[in-house]
């Protein structure tokens, strides 16, 4: 079973997350993955990573080898910067496979659809 972290986040102390996380609990178990943590941030997606400490959780978690996905209800979640997620994507174990709510595939990055890391056999695979 693969074992996965939810990351959720608004941008505003008097937002809830709670609906996001709910969703992504039912993607975890449509999927038959085992949630192992649950990152939640109130913070603006603009920050820079440096001063996310729920981004600074799940890079934790990956350089632990504890994860295998992050499910995120939408790329947004991650961060507003392109720069900022693809740092974030760069720094993440290569089998990563981001998985989550996306109304439009077309909004799922090409990394979280594609392997690219030679080690896992399913290189340049749709994962």
């Amino acid at each position: 079973m693969q074992q996965a972290v939810i990351f959720v986040r608004v941008s505003k102390k008097e937002q809830d997350y709670q609906r996001q996380v709910e969703d992504l609990r039912a993607v975890a178990q449509s999927q038959a993955v085992q949630v192992v943590a649950e990152i939640a941030e109130k913070i603006s997606g603009a920050r820079r990573n440096q001063e996310r400490e729920g981004i600074q959780q799940l890079l934790e978690l990956s350089r632990q080898g504890a994860i295998q996905k992050v499910l995120v209800s939408e790329v947004s979640r991650l961060g507003r910067s392109t720069v900022e997620v693809l740092q974030i994507e760069r720094f993440l174990s290569p089998c990563i496979l981001f998985q989550g709510i996306f109304r439009d595939e077309s909004l799922l990055p090409r990394f979280a659809r594609t392997c690219r890391c030679g080690v896992c056999g399913a290189r340049g695979q749709n994962l």
